[in-house]
């Protein structure tokens, strides 16, 4: 008796091991082993019965335990090994980092080609490249938003039908539905595509609180939480909805009417340089170091190109084509962006904000 129990129990010891393995198929092999060596048993110790089986129940569960406790860790540690992931994108052309886990900060921008700007689709490719190099850089994670994004909020309908019926160009009218794409992407951080870091980000992650406007009313760099960019989000398109006939308004003319009314409605500071102090500035010295040291980000807008063109700004800039095209000039943004951003980085000696 003492033999063929001790035997018995081996098996089951060693059936269970299996199972703990999660081979497929051992299951029904483990259950029909223990009640086998349970009948063996309970035939020659009748009184053992109750026992025996709390024994058996207990042991499966244990097991069973074990074994899933072994596939959580085994996910776990797959997630942490994926990092980042590069996709493409078709249809922009554009290299994308998809992330995963990370520890940095995400500078959102918005892009859809609305073929009326005063740029060509393959300048403005071009000048997401170099922003997306820049603010990366700079230690941050870039995410570039399309019109799908903004699809994505519950009150697309209703804001797109504000913006239909709009007396606004097809290019201002993008500029309110990125305002659309980050409260539906869950707030954040977002720039235009035309402004590029000045300062490294920062070393710790800053929590995002009230809506900010570092440029004061010019929309070129902006965070707020989810909440924030919501509440914003319906105050801008309410604006818009009230100057339905104005074909100049756009979300800048917004802004500014928010501010002037409602000062408190969020916070604005001047926390951006213009690219047109850099251009009457050149080169890049000392002094021009002081005059944006302290400036998060510089913003190259239309008209500092055009500035920049009456400074003969971009004479002596290796990488950029001379024209007295406007609009040749501004398919070369992020070539000027690119020179002139590196520039002030080798000489300034920018560092990450305390």
């Amino acid at each position: 008796r003492k033999s063929i129990s001790n035997v018995d129990v081996f098996r089951v010891r060693v059936k269970v091991c299996v199972r703990k393995d999660a081979i497929p198929g051992k299951k029904l092999q483990i259950r029909s082993t223990q009640r086998l060596a349970t009948s063996r048993r309970t035939s020659q110790h009748p009184d053992a019965h109750t026992t025996e089986d709390n024994n058996r129940k207990m042991s499966e569960s244990q097991s069973n335990k074990r074994a899933w406790m072994s596939l959580a860790l085994f996910g776990v540690g797959s997630l942490l090994l994926l990092g980042n992931v590069n996709e493409v994108d078709n249809s922009m052309g554009l290299r994308r980092t998809s992330v995963v886990e990370s520890s940095r900060p995400v500078m959102h921008t918005f892009y859809e080609d609305d073929g009326g700007n005063d740029q060509t689709g393959e300048g403005e490719l071009r000048l997401i490249e170099a922003w997306k190099e820049s603010w990366e850089s700079a230690g941050w994670d870039t995410k570039v938003l399309r019109m799908a994004d903004a699809e994505r909020h519950p009150d697309f309908e209703k804001y797109e039908a504000i913006l239909r019926n709009s007396a606004m160009s097809e290019y201002n009218k993008l500029c309110y539905f990125r305002w659309i794409a980050m409260a539906a992407n869950g707030g954040g951080w977002m720039s235009d595509m035309d402004t590029f870091p000045l300062e490294q980000a920062p070393e710790q992650p800053q929590p995002l609180g009230r809506f900010t406007a570092y440029g004061h009313t010019v929309p070129c760099l902006l965070s707020g939480s989810r909440l924030e960019w919501e509440r914003m989000t319906k105050a801008m398109l309410k604006s818009s909805s009230e100057h339905q006939d104005d074909r100049r308004w756009t979300d800048m003319t917004a802004m500014k009417n928010l501010y002037s009314e409602k000062p408190k409605l969020f916070i604005a500071i001047n926390e951006i340089a213009a690219a047109q102090t850099v251009f009457n500035n050149l080169p890049v010295n000392e002094e021009l170091c002081e005059k944006v040291r302290g400036k998060k980000a510089i913003h190259f807008s239309h008209k500092s190109i055009d500035d920049g063109m009456k400074a003969g700004a971009f004479d002596d800039m290796s990488g950029v084509v001379n024209h007295d095209d406007i609009h040749k000039m501004l398919d070369q943004r992020g070539e000027i962006a690119r020179e002139l951003v590196g520039s002030i980085n080798e000489v300034c000696a920018v560092q990450s904000p305390q």
